[in-house]
């Protein structure tokens, strides 16, 4: 264990070395959204980005213009990783995991847009470049102390969420994220924040209906700050991005699955801690699920839980360890590991993970280390 353990530290290095020098000529780089941007919160203290004496987010460029603002911004991140199964033989590579150019559109106190392009390496090498949010933000009045606020457009559903400061995403997120065209109505305040929405979902019963049948709905609770609590609920599970339901098997689905998510984040000082759980509230009829392919669901009642410790000892560098276990979803597997980031020239980090699983059934335990270079703009 020590002498493989050993081998993959050495290939992570090699190849984060090899990923600073191929960037060094260009601008930098950096990860997915969501996993980057809280990284970055931790090791600079100060959010995702760095925030100047006027209070406004530096990004790539800002216009302004009366009481518009018109921001652009960018994110890209490069991965080498190396990954040995026991009984297979080892593979590695080096891929841009992710490519992101956004803008965020400010035309009045009540009146916004925020749209993202994205881009991210397939496993064959191929990419994908495309719209991944497109949405209008409207915060017409205030009501009860709190915000009132409508979003139309493509966008990620406030089911479940994900907070990890690993390069990897945790199992939570791969059942549970949605990405689709919404219309929410949402109402905050400093305690709490709920969201209403519907959409028109892509996994339809009988493979028939192509109207807006589901639903989403969620609440978060943060009675201090360091403390958030949060719930979350989907009309049909089998609407996330996990492709739960074999896409070969339209016309066979019958009966939609809720799904329920539930989350617990704390910070104390240097130390940060999540918890979080994502539950089909039902069992899928086993007949419509891709039980012989190991990316979808292996069983009837998918549910997936994650903890995850961070420590930052001083403001540029962050630890985190993780353990996952998923149950009736990616072959029962259980995943544990650890992510040494480091903060670097401003808004780039470098991090090495090493993430181990092993799976009730099916294939050996695999053992990956990857290493990222991931710069946000």
């Amino acid at each position: 264990m020590v002498k493989k353990f050993s081998k993959l530290l050495m290939f992570s290095c090699i190849g984060l070395m090899s990923v600073s020098v191929a960037q060094a000529s260009d601008i930098d780089s950096r990860g997915e959204l969501q996993n980057l941007r809280q990284r970055l919160e931790r090791l600079e203290g100060q959010g995702a980005a760095e925030v100047s004496e006027e209070g406004e987010e530096e990004t790539l460029f800002t216009i302004f213009t009366e009481d518009k603002t018109l921001s652009f911004w960018g994110e890209l991140v490069i991965n080498a990783f190396h990954s040995e199964t026991d009984g297979e033989d080892s593979s590695s590579d080096l891929v841009v995991d992710t490519a992101a150019l956004g803008a965020d559109i400010q035309l009045s106190d009540k009146v916004g847009g925020h749209i993202v392009f994205l881009d991210e390496e397939g496993e064959a090498g191929e990419f994908d470049f495309g719209v991944d949010e497109a949405n209008i933000v409207l915060r017409p009045w205030e009501v009860a102390g709190g915000g009132v606020s409508f979003v139309l457009g493509k966008a990620y559903l406030p089911f479940g969420q994900f907070n990890s400061s690993m390069i990897t995403d945790p199992l939570t997120l791969e059942l549970g994220e949605t990405n689709n065209t919404i219309a929410m109505v949402g109402w905050a305040n400093d305690l709490l924040e709920v969201n209403l929405g519907v959409f028109n979902g892509e996994t339809d019963l009988d493979g028939s209906r192509d109207f807006i049948d589901s639903s989403f709905a969620s609440l978060r609770v943060t009675p201090m700050e360091m403390i958030s609590v949060g719930v979350s609920y989907i009309s049909d599970l089998a609407e996330s991005d996990g492709e739960l339901v074999d896409s070969n098997i339209a016309g066979t689905y019958t009966s939609t699955v809720p799904g329920f998510a539930a989350f617990i984040s704390l910070e104390v000082g240097p130390v940060t801690i999540d918890l979080e759980h994502v539950t089909a509230l039902e069992e899928f009829d086993q007949d419509v699920v891709g039980a012989d392919d190991m990316d979808v669901l292996s069983g009837k009642k998918p549910s997936a839980s994650n903890v995850e410790v961070a420590f930052s000892p001083i403001d540029q560098l962050d630890l985190a360890v993780r353990y996952e276990k998923a149950t009736d979803y990616e072959e029962d597997v259980t995943r544990y590991g650890i992510t040494v980031s480091y903060s670097i020239f401003g808004n780039a980090v470098i991090a090495l993970e090493y993430l181990a699983e092993s799976p009730d059934e099916g294939s050996d335990d695999t053992q990956t280390v990857t290493s990222q270079l991931a710069f946000e703009f």
